[in-house]
């Protein structure tokens, strides 16, 4: 089944409510099981907003600079369980591997090269708060406190 593509909060949450009410509608992405919404609390000033991108497993935040050259994206994993979203992150071919914990809560960053170059290409970032599995895509260049900001959540109420 290919994403649906929302270009706001609102569509998104307007397209749940929808779902919530019409239940003889075929509900593919499972959006009626959706009772919030998580996305970054913070977003670095070079980038804006591109879309949100949605799977029954996944909605995928979006956003990118004015030059479309660096991307950032936030991952809620929505069927993937705790235990299973932070085992076997290591030993993927990353250039470097690194844990920090901050908050109380474990972030395992992994550096990923550029196959042309070799050079650091950006992180992918794992983590788990509340019992739900969360990641994160992130270009090369920001500091760790820069991604870390990016990594706390916002919720955001669907009713």
């Amino acid at each position: 089944m290919p994403p649906a593509y929302f270009d706001s909060d609102e569509m998104l949450i307007a397209a749940i409510k929808e779902a919530k009410n019409n239940t003889s509608k075929n509900d593919d992405l499972d959006l009626a099981s959706i009772s919030e919404l998580y996305k970054p609390a913070t977003i670095p000033d070079d980038l804006s907003f591109k879309n949100i991108v949605v799977k029954k497993t996944y909605i995928f935040y979006s956003y990118i600079n004015e030059e479309q050259t660096d991307y950032a994206n936030f991952n809620w994993f929505r069927e993937m369980k705790p235990e299973v979203a932070m085992n076997g992150l290591y030993g993927r071919g990353a250039i470097s591997e690194r844990e920090i914990e901050y908050n109380g809560i474990k972030y395992v960053f992994l550096e990923w090269a550029d196959f042309e170059t070799g050079k650091s290409d950006g992180y992918s970032i794992h983590w788990v708060n509340d019992n739900k599995a969360y990641g994160a895509s992130i270009p090369a260049g920001w500091t760790d406190e820069e991604i870390l900001a990016f990594c706390q959540i916002e919720t955001v109420p669907v009713e």
